[in-house]
């Protein structure tokens, strides 16, 4: 059977910490997280408790669109904050996450140097995960 081609991307923003609560965090920023939570919170649909605070920040994009539309999106979104974000960063740990599924081999993602200099400057680490899906007709 042939494969279909199928490619979904999430991109995201997330700060944890165990200094500064969720409601901190967000303070600072003064933006409104797409998900939010404190130490001792359960994850949902799990039985997991949370480790650590923090939020999560969405591309705003479906999972449809592009990676260059998710990093321009995000980029957009949060560099009227880099200052701030920078100044969290000496008490939060801050990532950048890229999630992928594809059904075919593991594709080529590629970011520009403006996007990597604004994730420098706000001290913010990458974390890349790719998914292979059996897709079949």
């Amino acid at each position: 059977m042939e494969r279909i081609p199928y490619m979904e991307i999430i991109v995201r923003l997330t700060i944890v910490g165990e200094i500064l609560s969720s409601e901190q965090i967000v303070t600072t920023l003064g933006i409104v997280p797409d998900e939010a939570w404190n130490i001792g919170d359960f994850r949902p649909k799990t039985r997991y408790r949370e480790k650590n605070n923090g939020i999560r920040i969405n591309s705003g994009i479906e999972r449809k669109g592009s990676i260059e539309e998710h990093t321009e999106a995000i980029t957009t979104k949060l560099n009227p904050l880099r200052s701030k974000l920078l100044e969290l960063s000496k008490k939060c740990d801050i990532t950048l996450s890229v999630v992928y599924y594809s059904s075919y081999c593991n594709p080529g993602l590629w970011f520009d140097s403006s996007f990597m200099k604004f994730l420098s400057s706000i001290n913010a680490g990458l974390d890349m995960d790719g998914y292979v899906l059996d897709l079949e007709e």
